[in-house]
C-alpha cells in the first residue's frame, strides 16, 4: 500500500512539474544566443543562472566577446566582475574598449587590461587614446588575430614596431582612415604571414593605400574599401588570392562628386577581371543618395541612376552577389540581371535595403516590365535572398 502510495505521489509530481528541456537544446540555445550581433549580453547572463550544470558553459559564452570602459566600482558590470573573479579573465577572446577620450584611466581597469592573457581580437573607436589597446599588446604571449581601429597613424605604427610578437598572428585588420590625422600614411608591419583580410575605411589617394599595405596585397583574400573617389588609381591585379571584395559607401555623396566617384569604382571593377580567384563581390551600407526631397524620410529620395554603369561593370567571373544599400535603383539591377552582362556563373544573390525592397516588388510582379525575372534567375540557378533590416531592428 506504501509503494502505491509513493508510486501516485510520483505521479502527480510529473503531472504538475514542468517539463525540462534537454541539455543538447539548451546548449544550441546558448550557441546562438553567443552569435547575437547585439543584445547579447542579457539572454546569457540569464543563462548563467538557468541550472548550475549551464553556468560553466553559459560563462565561457558570456564571458568570450566584452566590452569594457565602464565604471569598475559599480556592481554587476562586466567590468565589476571580471575584477572581482579573476578566473573568468581567462575566458575573455574578443575586447571592445569603449570609453571615449583621453585620461587617467582608473586603477581597476588598468588592472583588468594588462591581465587579459587570452584575448585575440582587440577594438577601439578612441582616436587620440591608445593606452588601454597597449596596455593589452604588451601582455606577455599575447597573440592577436584581429585588430579594429579607427585609424592607422603613427601611435598605432609605433605600437606595432615595440610588440610585434603581439602582432605577428594577425589574420584580419579594420582601419577607420589611413593616417589622415597624422598627415601620412604608415605601413602595416612588413611581416604578417597570416594577414588574410584587410578592411579600410577612408584614405586620401592611392598612394596611402599602396604605402599601408601594397607589400601585403598578394595574400589578400578579403578587401574592404571605401566606395568613393579616392579609389582612383588603384588596381586590384596584384591580388592573386583575392576571393572577396567589399565596397562601402560612408557618407551622402554630393551630386559634383558622382561622376568621379563612378570613374574610381570602374577602374577598380576593371582591374578585378583579371583576378581569377575573385568570386564574391558585395556594395553595401551608407547611401548614394543626394538628397534632392524635402523629406527627411531617405527611402523617399530618388537614387543616382548614373550608379547603374557599376552594375554593368561587375566582373564575369563573381558568383555570389550582395547589394545591401540603395546605391541602385531596382529596375536597373533587374536589367542587369536579365541582361547578357550578367555573370554565368551567378548562384547566389543577396540583396536589402531599397533595392531588396525594390527588387522584391518586381519578382512578386509577373505581369510587370521584368516578369521574367524570377523564371529567369530560378533557371539560372540563382538563389536570392532577401534582408529586410527594418523588420529585424524594428
Amino acid at each position: 500500500m506504501r509503494t502505491c502510495s509513493t508510486a501516485m505521489a510520483g505521479l502527480a509530481s510529473a503531472r504538475t512539474s514542468p517539463l525540462r528541456l534537454p541539455d543538447e537544446l539548451v546548449l544550441m540555445v546558448m550557441e546562438w544566443c553567443g552569435r547575437l550581433p547585439y543584445e547579447r549580453r542579457r539572454p546569457l547572463a540569464r543563462l548563467c543562472r538557468l541550472a548550475k550544470r549551464y553556468t560553466g558553459p553559459a560563462q565561457r559564452l558570456l564571458y568570450q566577446k566584452v566590452a569594457v570602459g565602464g565604471d569598475v566600482d559599480v556592481e554587476g558590470t562586466v567590468e565589476h566582475t571580471l575584477l572581482h573573479q579573476p578566473r573568468l579573465r581567462l575566458l575573455v577572446k574578443s575586447v571592445e574598449y569603449c570609453r571615449e577620450g583621453r585620461g587617467l584611466l582608473p586603477l581597476g581597469l588598468v588592472t583588468l587590461l594588462c591581465d587579459l592573457p587570452n584575448v585575440a581580437e582587440v577594438s577601439w573607436s578612441s582616436l587620440f587614446d591608445v593606452e588601454p589597446p597597449r596596455l593589452l599588446f604588451a601582455q606577455r604571449g599575447i597573440r592577436l588575430r584581429q585588430i579594429s581601429a579607427p585609424s592607422w597613424g603613427a601611435e598605432l605604427a609605433s605600437l606595432a614596431a615595440t610588440y610585434p610578437d603581439a602582432f605577428s598572428s594577425l589574420e584580419h585588420v579594420e582601419v577607420g582612415n589611413i593616417g589622415i590625422d597624422d598627415d601620412f600614411a604608415f605601413p602595416l608591419p612588413a611581416f604578417l604571414p597570416r594577414l588574410r583580410k584587410l578592411g579600410v575605411g577612408m584614405f586620401r589617394s592611392e598612394r596611402d593605400f599602396e604605402v599601408l599595405a601594397g607589400h601585403l596585397q598578394h595574400q589578400l583574400v578579403s578587401l574592404s574599401l571605401p566606395l568613393d573617389w579616392e579609389l582612383d588609381g588603384i588596381s586590384l591585379t596584384g591580388m592573386s588570392e583575392l576571393r572577396h571584395l567589399r565596397l562601402t559607401v560612408q557618407a551622402d555623396i554630393e551630386r559634383e562628386d558622382v561622376g568621379r566617384i563612378v570613374l574610381a569604382v570602374l577602374g577598380v571593377l576593371d582591374s578585378a577581371r583579371a583576378v581569377g580567384a575573385l568570386t564574391s563581390l558585395s556594395i553595401e551600407r551608407g547611401t548614394c543618395l543626394l538628397g534632392l526631397a524635402p523629406s527627411p524620410d531617405i527611402a523617399s529620395r530618388e537614387p543616382v541612376p548614373s550608379f547603374c554603369s557599376l552594375l554593368f561593370a561587375i566582373p564575369p567571373q563573381i558568383e555570389h552577389l550582395s547589394l545591401d544599400t540603395d546605391c541602385f535603383l531596382a529596375s536597373d539591377v533587374a536589367a542587369f540581371l536579365l541582361g547578357p552582362l550578367r555573370p554565368s556563373r551567378l548562384c547566389t544573390l543577396r540583396i536589402a535595403d531599397t533595392v531588396g525592397r525594390g527588387l522584391t516588388e518586381i519578382l512578386g510582379d509577373s505581369m510587370g516590365p521584368c516578369g521574367a525575372l524570377a523564371d529567369t534567375l530560378e533557371r539560372a540557378g540563382v538563389e536570392v535572398t532577401t534582408v529586410d533590416w527594418r523588420a529585424i531592428y524594428s
